[in-house]
């Protein structure tokens, strides 16, 4: 198994395979349509279901983290590595290839072997919002729709976010299934819930999207270039990564945290290649509070700067090396773990406002 240090001396090796993840599986009605305030009240109550993760097929062989020589397949044009690029100019490629052995940028939540509480980007015990812009791989970001609603089912999208706990809960996710977006969560009691969006993002072009939760109730909001797509009442409690957390015996490598204890950008965290996302990704912030109403709003013009709200921000402009900076307060940088053939993630030369 490969190792990484990856926070304060944390050590990330690759997580994968087989494994029972916990989630409901089942058929669901679909998120509901009804707009509603930050504040309202209405929509379906989700209900607890059981079942386990539908595992992808890895490809990777141990050890196998780089491109042989004679290897024709090349990163897309908009790849880089030419230094740092100016604020908000760049953005960070995935090629959905890492399986077990890299492709995604991992933030570090929680340090397993203490309880002292996570860093500000841990967010769940309270309201929070998640957004960032992606650019989906139009043909590569193919799986089929999923079955929505009382569901752990999202983990069969093209996952682009994941603060997953193999076979515990809490957890949530963002991904895309059936060319629309994906917004999911498994409360403190083990209850799931995987909303649908009706927008499709397989278009070729950049979209923002955003996610929010109101901690009071579980309530939901899925947001695709600042129209609110799908909202519902969700699962109830605190779904913060748990200081007192313990990673289950149940990775390739033993216990998993190397893998659990992570907010990972781009990929499925332990390692299922098949349902990892390939495209762009930038302008990730993550905030303590709820950003957006129903009615919707504009999406930015600019990168984001930093507020009293800010738990984590990613411009994805470094350009090179293998750290994403967070430009908040915070200081909760990403790790690149890099894999695949062809190696990612890239840094690349372009983003949504150009």
């Amino acid at each position: 198994m490969r190792g990484l240090i990856v926070g304060a001396g944390l050590v990330v090796v690759a997580c994968g395979g087989g494994a029972d993840d916990g989630g409901g599986q089942g058929s669901g009605s679909t998120a509901a349509s009804t707009a509603s305030e930050p504040g309202g009240t209405s929509g379906g109550e989700a209900t607890q279901e059981s079942g386990g993760r539908t595992a992808g097929t890895t490809t990777s062989e141990p050890g196998d983290t780089t491109a042989d020589a004679s290897d024709t397949t090349t990163a897309d044009d908009t790849t880089t590595d030419s230094g740092p690029q100016p604020s908000g100019s760049g953005s960070i490629e995935f090629f959905g290839n890492g399986g077990l052995y890299g492709d995604r940028v991992l933030i570090t939540l929680d340090d397993p072997d203490t309880v002292d509480p996570g860093p500000a980007v841990d967010v769940g015990n309270e309201d929070f919002t998640i957004e960032l812009w992606i650019r989906p791989d139009v043909d590569a970001n193919a799986n089929p729709m999923i079955n929505c609603g009382a569901t752990n089912d999202w983990v069969s999208s093209n996952i682009v976010v994941d603060r997953d706990r193999h076979s515990q809960p809490p957890s949530f996710g963002v991904g895309i299934a059936g060319g629309v977006m994906v917004w999911a969560v498994q409360g403190e009691a083990g209850d799931p819930w995987s909303m649908c969006g009706t927008a499709s993002v397989l278009d070729g072009n950049w979209h923002h999207i955003a996610v929010q939760r109101r901690r009071s109730d579980g309530w939901l909001w899925l947001f695709v270039d600042g129209v609110l797509d799908a909202e519902v009442d969700g699962p109830d409690g605190d779904i913060s990564y748990p200081d007192d957390g313990v990673p289950m015996d149940v990775c390739p490598g033993g216990v998993c945290d190397y893998s659990d204890p992570f907010l990972a950008i781009g990929a499925e965290k332990h390692g299922y290649e098949s349902i990892s996302y390939t495209g762009l990704v930038d302008e990730l912030r993550v905030s303590t509070t709820l950003r957006y109403s129903a009615e919707g709003f504009e999406i930015p013009g600019e990168p984001f700067t930093p507020d009293d709200d800010t738990a984590g921000l990613y411009h994805f402009d470094d350009g090179s090396g293998e750290v994403a900076t967070d430009a908040s307060d915070n200081a909760s940088n990403g790790q690149l773990v890099l894999g695949g053939r062809p190696e990612g993630p890239l840094w690349a030369d372009a983003d949504p406002w150009r």
